[in-house]
């Protein structure tokens, strides 16, 4: 019963960004073509011109659905875990016994592999963006 509820959950979430984000991505080339032909042409926009990248929006809808959603919750463990690792530096210098200070060093050192670990992810997620773009460029080129 739970595990459904977080997949409905997990699912919402991703189609909640996905669609985000291809309304972002297709707002952004209609933004881009209206400014782009109102310096063309004297400020006159015509609506008839503008044309969408469906390729590029679907690329867009699914990275937003697949990446989004772990993205932001892995940007807020990172805040949470440097928050607590500045705490604990705090707490350490005031801990007074050995026993205290190992504890207290034990758990800046669980929060410091949690952040890496995290930051590793985000890296991640920047590369498989990137190889994503990479190879919509190369099959749009082999079609074209």
């Amino acid at each position: 019963m739970l595990s459904q509820t977080i997949l409905k959950q997990n699912a919402k979430t991703s189609i909640k960004y996905g669609l985000e984000a291809g309304v972002f991505d297709g707002a952004l080339q209609i933004g881009s073509q209206i400014t782009d032909q109102m310096i063309d042409v004297d400020g006159s926009v015509d609506f008839r011109k503008i044309s969408l990248d469906w390729d590029n929006i679907s690329r867009s809808i699914i990275s937003g659905a697949v990446i989004a959603p772990n993205f932001f919750d892995s940007s807020k463990t990172i805040i949470h875990s440097w928050k607590a690792k500045q705490n604990l530096k705090n707490q350490l210098k005031d801990a007074k016994t050995i026993n205290r200070q190992n504890k207290i060093q034990g758990r800046i050192d669980k929060n410091n592999n949690k952040l890496k670990n995290h930051i590793y992810f985000q890296t991640t997620n920047k590369m498989l963006n990137k190889a994503i773009d990479y190879e919509v460029e190369n099959l749009q080129g082999d079609n074209k």
